[in-house]
């Protein structure tokens, strides 16, 4: 939008210093100019995408992956002291009017309207995946070139694989699934997982565990995060390698240029696996798994009793089971983060 309006000044300023007849000739024009812009680009990522493609042939080097790290000890909370029922009866009294047996609720949060974008591919064939995310059911288009198979998890079937991604109208599924982020107020570790449920509607079959994975890499790695494929030499499965800001704990990893690379979701045994070097022409941006404004998921209230009986009144709250449910897929990690 800036740059739109930047653009109309200029276009603005030329057209009355060059005697143009009027400003809805100097808007086509802008219109115009916008498009090639926009096809340029997309172009563009596309021949980036291919060309990594072409990389990812090369032979991959074996290494041994390391295994997940444990908890540093810590020591033991100080054990508080319990005060006497009657010496806590005497100083904490309910006011007058107080009900008891009335449970605290969360406001409900409603998941804002998504508009589907509009596409400028008059080729391209689009479906419409419907992906169920922490309650939340959501429609996305999504090109029909994604839904392909990959050959093996070989150098050279993978970078096939990964330069027919680049064929597909990737940029319009991206754009979609950034307005979610948006709209549900999700973190990088949110946006993480919102990509692997898309991955999971385009690829329901279990045996397409290997599609999924480069369909992951790839959406991540164009949205701008830091992440790589590894192969099992063991069993010769793909899994999705991601860099964070924060340490991971009982989580396996691999080390690069400096950064670790964690497998979320495996197990701390670690193992042999196969990957490529380095290839990052740009520095990527790492998960960062803090969650620093409020989630919108769709509220699905459950309760909680702390205690049954505290002054004769329960003590009870309200949580929204879809935001527990999130809260559970993070990672072990360091306590700030929680």
């Amino acid at each position: 939008m800036y740059r739109r309006i930047i653009l109309v000044v200029w276009l603005v300023f030329i057209g009355l210093s060059s005697g143009a007849q009027n400003l809805e000739d100097l808007m086509k024009s802008f219109d115009d100019f916008a498009q090639r812009t926009d096809d340029e680009f997309e172009a563009f990522r596309r021949r980036t995408q291919k060309e990594f493609g072409e990389f990812l042939k090369q032979s991959w080097q074996e290494f041994e992956l390391m295994q997940g790290e444990e908890l540093p000890a810590t020591p033991e909370p100080i054990t508080p002291r319990i005060a006497e029922p009657e010496t806590y009866n005497s100083m904490v009294r309910l006011p007058d009017g107080v009900e008891t047996g009335r449970s605290l609720s969360l406001q409900q949060r409603q998941n804002a309207p998504l508009s589907k974008p509009s596409n400028n591919n008059p080729s391209a064939k689009y479906d419409d995946t419907r992906v169920s995310f922490f309650g939340s059911s959501l429609n996305l288009p999504f090109d029909r070139k994604f839904v392909i198979r990959l050959r093996s998890a070989r150098e050279a079937d993978v970078g096939d694989y990964w330069i027919r991604l680049a064929d597909a109208d990737f940029l319009l599924l991206i754009y979609s699934c950034r307005l979610v982020k948006e709209a549900l107020g999700l973190n990088d570790w949110g946006y993480y997982q919102l990509v692997r449920e898309v991955a999971k509607s385009i690829y329901p079959a279990a045996a397409m565990y290997n599609e999924r994975t480069v369909f992951m890499a790839f959406i991540l790695d164009e949205t701008g995060y830091d992440v790589r494929i590894a192969r099992n030499v063991d069993n010769g499965k793909l899994a999705l390698m991601s860099a964070f800001e924060s340490k991971v704990y009982f989580t396996p990893f691999f080390e690069a240029s400096s950064k670790r690379y964690y497998i979320p979701g495996e197990n701390s045994k670690g193992g042999r696996i196969a990957t490529y070097r380095s290839y990052a022409k740009e520095e990527k941006r790492r998960f960062d798994l803090k969650i620093d404004r409020p989630l919108k998921l769709k509220d699905n209230p459950a309760t909680f009793e702390i205690a049954d009986d505290i002054m004769g009144v329960p003590l009870k709250i309200t949580y929204n089971r879809n935001a527990i449910d999130f809260y559970n897929t993070i990672p072990v990690t360091d306590l700030d983060v929680y």
